[in-house]
């Protein structure tokens, strides 16, 4: 993938050979990454591709397939933020281009419980940080935005590797 690239080529192992696979978008892809779950099973191949439209997309393999289908969508302008609606009239779209960034769920829990858990010495802080890793426990995928304003957006993904 290059640096203003709207395609991106998955290579994969076909028998002796190799061969590839197309995923097109309608914005240059800032940046992509391979979900990594714990608990996953060895060939679970769901890739999640942030664009420059601000939209977050999870792709997965179909049964027995090389072929990834968009399985989950996040659209960062469609999140239940509330914004200022007459900042926005000022802004041309994706001037403030904020992306959105791929977490796995063990790499929180495990920041949270290193970065707080030794600090802390308020009870009540404590039952906020538990409730917050039973959360994250229950949602293997999780999504975050640092907002223009400064603030922090969370997505969880639940099923995105479950073909209907």
């Amino acid at each position: 993938m290059s640096k203003f690239d709207r395609i991106v080529t998955i290579w994969y192992q076909h028998e002796e050979d190799y061969d590839f696979t197309f995923i097109s978008h309608p914005k240059h892809v800032t940046h992509f990454v391979w979900r990594n779950l714990p608990q996953a099973k060895e060939n679970d191949c769901t890739l999640f591709t942030m664009a420059r439209d601000g939209i977050g997309r999870f792709w997965s393999p179909l049964e027995q397939s090389q072929i990834l289908y968009m399985c989950a969508v996040i659209d960062s302008n469609q999140s239940l933020v509330t914004s200022n609606p007459n900042e926005e009239a000022n802004h041309e779209p994706n001037q403030d281009f904020s992306p959105i960034h791929y977490i796995g769920c063990d790499e929180l829990h495990n920041a949270v419980h290193a970065q707080f858990k030794s600090h802390s010495k308020h009870e009540r802080f404590d039952m906020r940080l538990e409730r917050i890793c039973e959360r994250v426990k229950d949602t293997p995928d999780l999504l975050f935005r640092i907002e223009t304003d400064g603030s922090l957006t969370f997505w969880g993904v639940q099923f995105s590797s479950t073909y209907s």
